[in-house]
């Protein structure tokens, strides 16, 4: 599911099905061997299993950005695209990406997950409310 690079790489990885589509959030943002991570090493390739989903630590200085580089639009497509949460957070000096596969189609908060379309919805809805009050 996550392509033969992940599985060629880390045959003993303990990730199950669902952490593994955790995986496909992240290669929305850059290919995983282009992840700068620690535990790289490891079985399961730096990618820990949390909970029922997964959290990478970053090593290195690595763009979560909107434009340009726009890795940081890319990861919020790649959870909509997967329905996915996405938490970005400090671990020390370092960030930690966390991912945890959500059921598409719920509205509850703690199991739903909006899908792109939803996304676009919503982005529509934004730009109409910012054009009626004047703010752009």
């Amino acid at each position: 599911m996550t392509g033969d690079w992940y599985s060629r790489t880390y045959p003993d990885s303990p990730l199950d099905e669902g952490q593994r589509r955790c995986l496909l959030v992240l290669q929305e943002w850059q290919r995983l061997y282009n992840i700068r991570r620690f535990g790289e090493f490891r079985s399961d390739g730096g990618f820990q299993p949390c909970a029922n989903g997964i959290e990478v630590h970053l090593g290195g200085r690595q763009a979560l950005s909107t434009h340009d580089d726009d890795g940081l639009t890319r990861l919020v497509l790649g959870a909509h695209r997967y329905c996915c949460r996405v938490e970005i957070s400090m671990a020390g000096r370092h960030i930690v990406i966390r991912v945890h596969p959500r059921q598409q189609g719920l509205t509850d908060t703690w199991r739903g997950h909006p899908t792109l379309a939803d996304l676009a919805s919503r982005a529509d809805r934004s730009e109409q409310e910012g054009s009626s009050d004047g703010s752009r």
